[in-house]
């Protein structure tokens, strides 16, 4: 005798019906009639009596139902007990980001999606080459860096040899970041050398992040601006963003959030080189739950498909 047979008798019991009941669990009425038959031949007696009307139980039909409903009860007791221990343990989400300010939405979305009532969440915000050291280490579970075309070929060749993987899940033209208040919009469709009388902010600079940061158009190197300041702080950024005559080189990816600080994102349409949305993690290790739950509300609420 199995569960399933259990609840289609009660079923049957409860609606008085063969029909009736095989509406309700959506089975062919043929097959909920063998059920029954079935357990009447398991059980050596009739446990329902049929009519023009319906069903009704005999006796030991009628005891049958008794303990079944208390039988699934205690199912149901051992699937909350389940849940609720599910929802006890603990959970871990350990990123690793380089040159992104990610959408708060996404934390709020990974909240609202996370069943544990106690979640650990630690971010590392570093270079393009510590990232993939926090992958390598176990430092952290998913990493994230934005990359350009140019360095793509040859991170994808140090991530193999180190065993991760690659995962390019969107593509984008460079953009400019600035204040609003400095309208810079207006002398960008040339020349960019005007932004060497400007501040520029970066993150700090590995190999990886030192030819992200080369680029070379119309005359300008990145690198050649008059006054830099290096900081891995995202909250440090938008403040210099917002006070200082500053510009940063990003993406079009935190365009949502420095607009809430009235930050101005610039596609450079012109710079044919463009950015990669690249996602790490390690080539035979299954990602967790947890991870995997992260990494929807990424694709979630950048829309990637």
């Amino acid at each position: 005798m199995e569960k399933n047979q259990l609840e289609q008798f009660v079923t049957v019991v409860e609606s008085g019906s063969i029909s009736k009941a095989a509406k309700i669990l959506y089975l062919a009425q043929p097959n909920l009639s063998k059920t029954m038959q079935l357990l009447e031949e398991e059980m050596g007696q009739k446990l329902l009596l049929r009519s023009h009307k319906g069903v009704e139980t005999t006796p030991i039909g009628k005891e049958l139902y008794y303990h079944a409903k208390n039988i699934l009860e205690r199912f149901d007791m051992i699937d909350e007990w389940k849940n609720m221990h599910q929802k006890t343990l603990p959970c871990y989400l350990k990123v690793s980001i380089s040159s992104l300010f990610l959408d708060k939405r996404i934390l709020h979305e990974f909240s609202r999606q996370t069943d544990s009532m106690e979640t650990y969440i630690q971010f590392h915000e570093t270079t393009p080459k510590s990232v993939l050291e926090d992958i390598v280490t176990g430092e952290a579970e998913l990493g994230i860096v934005i990359l350009n075309d140019q360095i793509l070929p040859a991170f994808q060749k140090i991530a193999e040899a180190k065993d991760i993987q690659v995962e390019v899940i969107d593509r984008q033209p460079y953009c400019l970041h600035y204040h609003r208040h400095y309208d810079l919009e207006k002398n960008l469709s040339q020349d960019l050398r005007f932004l060497n009388h400007y501040i520029w902010i970066h993150f700090p600079l590995d190999f990886f992040g030192y030819l992200n940061a080369s680029l070379s158009q119309y005359g300008f190197m990145i690198l050649e601006s008059q006054k830099s300041i290096v900081s891995n702080n995202y909250h440090a950024i938008i403040q210099m963003l917002c006070f200082l005559d500053a510009f940063l080189f990003g993406n079009i990816w935190q365009k949502e959030e420095f607009a809430k600080t009235n930050i101005a994102t610039i596609p450079l349409s012109y710079i044919h080189i463009q950015q990669n949305f690249i996602i790490l993690s390690k080539k035979r290790e299954t990602l967790s739950p947890t991870a995997l739950t992260y990494l929807k509300c990424i694709k979630d609420i950048y829309q990637f498909d």
